[in-house]
């Protein structure tokens, strides 16, 4: 293979990573609504901090991350489900789309509460 060629034969894990190369669109959206998905879910939890969220501005940013991630893989499964319901990937993204239906719900319920408090806080002081 040339030096550059996009196509070169490269390890598996690297292949899964560069999802734009890949030929089934229904996977290259699956994969997409996953990592933005996992981000949602797993954002909350790890990246070195605490599960527990916060009642400050921090805590408020990480709830509106993870909702902005769910939207973005909201999108991309909905696109499986509705484009390529004969997909291998339709069943499990219409699965993640129920899931993500109810972080949607919690995380504003969460947004809502954390706002009003941090409103309460700088009328206040």
């Amino acid at each position: 293979a040339e030096r550059g060629d996009p196509f070169a034969r490269r390890g598996a894990l690297s292949v899964e990573r560069d999802v734009g190369l890949h030929r089934d669109p229904a996977y290259v959206n699956y994969k997409q609504g996953f990592i933005h998905y996992s981000a949602g879910a797993g954002g909350m939890m790890f990246r070195g901090r605490s599960a527990k969220i916060t009642p400050d501005q921090d805590g408020l940013k990480r709830v509106l991350e993870a909702l902005d991630r769910f939207l973005k893989a909201q999108d991309y499964f909905s696109r499986v489900v509705e484009e390529h319901p004969e997909s291998v990937w339709a069943a499990d993204a219409e699965w993640k789309l129920v899931r993500i239906r109810g972080f949607l719900r919690i995380y504003r319920k969460i947004r809502t509460n954390l706002a009003d408090r941090l409103q309460e806080k700088t009328e206040s002081v």
